[in-house]
């Protein structure tokens, strides 16, 4: 299972197995100009997170925040933040 979301030419997504315990909530991606145009900042994160759950009401057992970020700048350096 996942899920991809577009964001102007972005592209953000994770995959989970079939049998994954694993949910994912607060998906997000998008970019960030800095500096006047100096770089720009891609960005992916959500809470990945599992536990017990009937009906809607649950207890989480592990939550994870992640958040991962790649930098560019004009001339086309690149570098994970």
């Amino acid at each position: 299972m996942s899920e991809r979301v577009k964001n102007g030419g972005l592209w953000g997504y994770y995959e989970r197995g079939i049998l994954s315990a694993w949910q994912v909530s607060n998906w997000e991606t998008g970019t960030t100009v800095i500096n006047n145009g100096e770089y720009c900042r891609a960005y992916a994160r959500g809470n990945f997170h599992w536990g017990i759950e009937y009906e809607g009401n649950g207890l989480v057992v592990q939550d994870e925040y992640v958040d991962l970020r790649v930098s560019v700048t004009r001339n086309g350096d690149v570098w994970k933040n």
